[in-house]
Order: C-alpha cells, then sequence, then structure tokens
C-alpha cells in the first residue's frame, strides 16, 4: 500500500480526513514537506513532490493510488514550470487546444492544460467524493472545478463520452483505475473497460480531424497501447504500416524499466513536421527519453513492428508481459503476467484440489441406504455441473454489465441482489412446475441454455445502445436482463435435492459440499477463462457445463422426482 510508505517518507505529512463511499475509501494527507532540493524526484511521477512545489494534499484512493490537489491562484500566467512536464507538453502543441481529461482527480491535470493556453477543458472524474474533495479547497486550489473555462463533471469515462456529441483536440487519460474485486475476490486482477479497443474507438470518433489521444501510465504499459493502436487503425482502414506516423512514444527515466512514466500520444492523422519537431526539441530539452518518434525515433521491438518487420504477436512474443489489446470482453489491462497471474493460477490449483475432495472423500465413508440404489456418480456430476455451471453464467453476466453501470461496487451490490432473489423465487416455485418427473427439469435447463446463448449474442448491444442513459434507467435494464435467466437457474438444484431427501437423504450433506466447492472452483474458472479468453467463452463454458446437467436429467427421466409421504 502506497500510503504508510508515504507517510513513512514524508515525516511531517498527516491524514487529515477520511471518507468512504460505494466506490473506494479516500485518504486526504497534508503536511507534506518532501525533498526540495535540486534533483529530487517524486517517486511516483519523477516530478518535484514538496510544498515548495505547491502540493497542498494528496488522496490516496483505497491507501493505494494517490491524486495531487496543488495551490493555485487561478491565474492562466501561473503554474508554467507545469507545461514542461512530460505528461502535458501536447497541451502546448497547440494554440487554445480544446481538451477533455477522463479522470482529472485532484484537479492537477486541469491546471496544467489551462496554463498550456486550453480556454475549453472539460474534466470527467468518476468519484463524487474526490471532486467535493477538490472544491473544498477553494482558492486554495484556484476553484480549479468551477473556473471559468472548466466544465467538471462527476461522471464514469466511458458513459460521458458515448452521450457527449462534442469533439475534441485532446483526449487526455491518465493513470485512471476503476479497481474492482474480481469474482473470487482479492486475486491482484481489475477490470478496466477505459482502456479497451472498444473505449478507444469511442476515443476515436469524439476527436477533431487533427485530434490527439494522450495516454499517460507505466513502461510496462506501452507496448500494450502501441498493440492498441495497431487494432484501432485497422477497425478505421488504416493499414498497420502507417502506425508509426500517428504515434508518439515516450518515457521521464528509462526505455528499459520501471517505474518510469511513460506517456503515448496517437494522433488522429498523420503528425504534422512541426508537431514532430517540436515534441522532438521538447524532450530533448528537458532530458526525456523518446521510444518512438515518426521520422525521428524507433527503438527495438517497435522499430520492427511499426515497419511491418514483424506482426502483432511476434510483437507481443518480445516482451516478457503481455502486449496484446484488451476487448469489453476480456477488459483486464492490467493483467501483465504470461499467461495467468500466478497467484491466480495457484488458487486455481488449490481449488481444483479441494473440489476434488469434497467429490471423492465422502464416497467411501457414506452407507447406501437399503431401498434405493442411486447412482452415484451421476448425482455428483450433476451436482458440480450445477455449481460450476451457476457461478460461470453468472459472473459473465456481471462483468459484461459492470461496463454498462459504471461502479463495480454498485455493479454487484444491484445484480448479485437481482440474481439471488430471482433464483430464490425460481427455487420456490421449482416444485410447482418440476412435480412428477425429470421431464419438466430437462426442458428448464434448456431454457437456461437456450437464454444464456441468446444474451452471448444481444446483451453486449444493448449495452453499448444503452449504456449513455440514466444510471436507473441501465439498472432497470439490468435487473430485466438478469431476472429471467436467474430464475431458471434456481430450479435445479432444489428440485433434486428434494429427490434426494426422499431417497437417501444421507447424500444431502455431501451434494451441498460438492455444489458449493465446485461452484467456488467455477468462480476461480471464470476469472481465468475472462483472462485468457473472454466472458463470452466463460458464459459458453457454462453453458456447455449445464447440457451435461441436462443429460444428466434425461437419464432419470423415469425416475419419480417426489414420493409419497408415507415412504
Amino acid at each position: 500500500q502506497d500510503l504508510p510508505i508515504f507517510l513513512r517518507e514524508n515525516p511531517g505529512s498527516h491524514i487529515v480526513e477520511t471518507k468512504w463511499n460505494s466506490f473506494s475509501r479516500i485518504d486526504v494527507v497534508e503536511g507534506i514537506t518532501g525533498d526540495c532540493t535540486p534533483g529530487s524526484k517524486d517517486p511516483v511521477f519523477n516530478q518535484p513532490q514538496c510544498a515548495d512545489e505547491g502540493l497542498i494534499a494528496k488522496i490516496f484512493i483505497d491507501g493505494g493510488a494517490g491524486t495531487n490537489v496543488i495551490s493555485w491562484d487561478g491565474s492562466l500566467n501561473s503554474r508554467q514550470g507545469l507545461t514542461s512536464w512530460i505528461q502535458y507538453i501536447p497541451f502546448t502543441l497547440e494554440q487554445d487546444p480544446k481538451v477533455l481529461i477522463i479522470g482529472s482527480g485532484g484537479g492537477r491535470d486541469v491546471v496544467a492544460a489551462l496554463v498550456s493556453g486550453s480556454r475549453d477543458v472539460t474534466s470527467v472524474e468518476i468519484n463524487p467524493i474526490i471532486f467535493e474533495t477538490v472544491q473544498s479547497y477553494g482558492k486554495k486550489a484556484g476553484n480549479v472545478y468551477s473556473h471559468q473555462y472548466v466544465d467538471a463533471n462527476v461522471d464514469e469515462g466511458r458513459s460521458f463520452v458515448s452521450k457527449s456529441d462534442e469533439k475534441y483536440d485532446i483526449i487526455y487519460i491518465p493513470f485512471v483505475d476503476t479497481w474492482a474485486s474480481v469474482s473470487s475476490g482479492g486475486l491482484g486482477v481489475s477490470e478496466n473497460f477505459l482502456y479497451t479497443v472498444e473505449a478507444f474507438q469511442e476515443y476515436y470518433d469524439h476527436l477533431s480531424e487533427n485530434g490527439k489521444i494522450v495516454s499517460v501510465r507505466w513502461l510496462i504499459d506501452a507496448p500494450r497501447f502501441v498493440s492498441t493502436y495497431a487494432e484501432l487503425l485497422e477497425r478505421n482502414g488504416v493499414s498497420q504500416s502507417r502506425l508509426s506516423e500517428h504515434l508518439v512514444v515516450v518515457s521521464s527515466e528509462s526505455v528499459t524499466k520501471d517505474p518510469s512514466v511513460t506517456m503515448v500520444v496517437f494522433s488522429k492523422t498523420p503528425f504534422a513536421q512541426s508537431e514532430i519537431n517540436y515534441f522532438h526539441e521538447s524532450f530533448s530539452s528537458n532530458g526525456y527519453k523518446p521510444i518512438v518518434i515518426p521520422d525521428r525515433v524507433a527503438l527495438e521491438p517497435y522499430k520492427s513492428f511499426l515497419n511491418g518487420e514483424i506482426s502483432q504477436e511476434e510483437f507481443h512474443n518480445k516482451f516478457s508481459q503481455k502486449a496484446h489489446p484488451v476487448t469489453d470482453d476480456s477488459p483486464f489491462f492490467l493483467s501483465f503476467e504470461k499467461p495467468i497471474p500466478k497467484i491466480l493460477e495457484v488458487l486455481f490449483y488449490i481449488s481444483i484440489a479441494i473440489a476434488a475432495g469434497f467429490l471423492v472423500g465422502p464416497y467411501l465413508f457414506i452407507r447406501r441406504t437399503q431401498s434405493v440404489q442411486l447412482n452415484r456418480g451421476l448425482v455428483c456430476l450433476y451436482f458440480a455441473a450445477l455449481g460450476i455451471g451457476f457461478i460461470l453464467v453468472e459472473l459473465s453476466l456481471l462483468q459484461k454489465l459492470i461496463l454498462l453501470l459504471g461502479n463495480p461496487t454498485m455493479t454487484f451490490a444491484i445484480l448479485l441482489f437481482t440474481i439471488l432473489i430471482s433464483s430464490g423465487i425460481g427455487s420456490l416455485v421449482s416444485s410447482k412446475i418440476v412435480s412428477k418427473n425429470t421431464k419438466n427439469l430437462s426442458l428448464m435447463i434448456g431454457c437456461i441454455i437456450a437464454i444464456g446463448a441468446l444474451y452471448i449474442v444481444v446483451v453486449p448491444s444493448i449495452v453499448y445502445s444503452v449504456i449513455s442513459e440514466e444510471f436507473v434507467t441501465k439498472t432497470i435494464i439490468s435487473v430485466g436482463l438478469l431476472f429471467p435467466i436467474g430464475f431458471a437457474m434456481g430450479m435445479p438444484l432444489p428440485t433434486i435435492m428434494r429427490f434426494l431427501k426422499s431417497y437417501e437423504p444421507g447424500l444431502v450433506p455431501w451434494m451441498w459440499a460438492v455444489n458449493g466447492a465446485f461452484s467456488v472452483l467455477g468462480a476461480i474458472l471464470s476469472v481465468v477463462i475472462g483472462i485468457l479468453f473472454g466472458a463470452s467463452y466463460a458464459m459458453a463454458l457454462g453453458l456447455g457445463v449445464y447440457s451435461v446437467a441436462m443429460a444428466v436429467s434425461l437419464a432419470w427421466k423415469k425416475k419419480p422426482i417426489e414420493v409419497l409421504a408415507s415412504r
């Protein structure tokens, strides 16, 4: 966690306020003295970070990533030192650019855009308590979000862009991380829909004729951005071989290792010679390390890729970390380990071992009843299939709907509630629908498969068509999508539980354990499949597993589900 390290390294700093909401916890730190000696650097942004440089507060999000609130008098002639920072050089490319900043945080990026010459800055910050905290500093921070040249918005970035009709000269995306606990919890993996190919297509469509997309992250992210822009150009009818004309990549400290702030600038049209010269001179005078500048610099393996000497796949293989672009179906931009994060791999193997233990272990100790001889293998297979299938379908749908609702915490709260309620109602009425034999049960599982297959096709289109609607509208649509399949998925489990309770009650606790263990396995499997292939594949696998359960139910078609109470 960055917060305790920062407090330890800045003895005068202290937390003045802590706030919570559904997005995150934030801690506001003041009293930052830092090291103001010449040559000292912010360990994160490699820029001076101390009171003398006007840092009045730092807002830490969930004890990790921080965003700075800087002192500013509101004058467009002050804070000119910002214009030479690596991430702000694009603001000075032209006079009075129209700027959109996604993830404006503490407002420093907004100040930089203003003092660099922009008189039309639109800021978007998803977290209202960060926005309110910056506002609370008032004149100390130059009333940055109330400035006459600033249109400040509290909204999710993709949603804001999708409903905007504006065209921007610069769309600026600094370190923006929408951290979300993934399905199996604490795996160090997060979805981020701001960095997918589909997201960059949205940004591309909202650029002016000579507009630029500016992304600021770490050196490790640069290959993935380059791959994303190659894919973006292909989708817009421009050959990959032309990418070098549209791309500038520069690092603050190093071209080989992190931490080094890295800026990737993509131009909708090929960079003009004057822009190329300006970048080259600015980087040279400030000691920044260019990686790609059209007609000037192209380090390997970028050079070979941009020249078309190697394919995109070969380019990816040149790096120890993942370098392929991510999509809305698999938005794990921050997952760099090949093929999956080690912690996820370990948890996957552990969950397999636990599930196998619950599946096989009790088999040796549970005695059969004398009245009925059930095929325990089929019973175990059925409950294991329900456990994996349910969770794969559920979590795949939730991932797709996070993009629609924007707030991961609210998404899980609302949609998990919907799944639980709808499946609970399905369980309640299952005894009425599936009452005499398993024919109706097989039909119900078939309905789950049919609805799920339909959702794989139509849900993405629905999400893109309504993403710009109000949150309440999107919530109603999401609930409407989840309720039918949740209702259907609530029926198969209690139906066969009643069957077991009547025929062989000793199996009931065991089957609960099998179902639960395979649900845990399925939760981790959904993340693995999501990272490697995508949520649609995870859902398709879940439907395939439901097909196994349906096959088992068909094998029981001559068995009565309910027996006489006197038996």
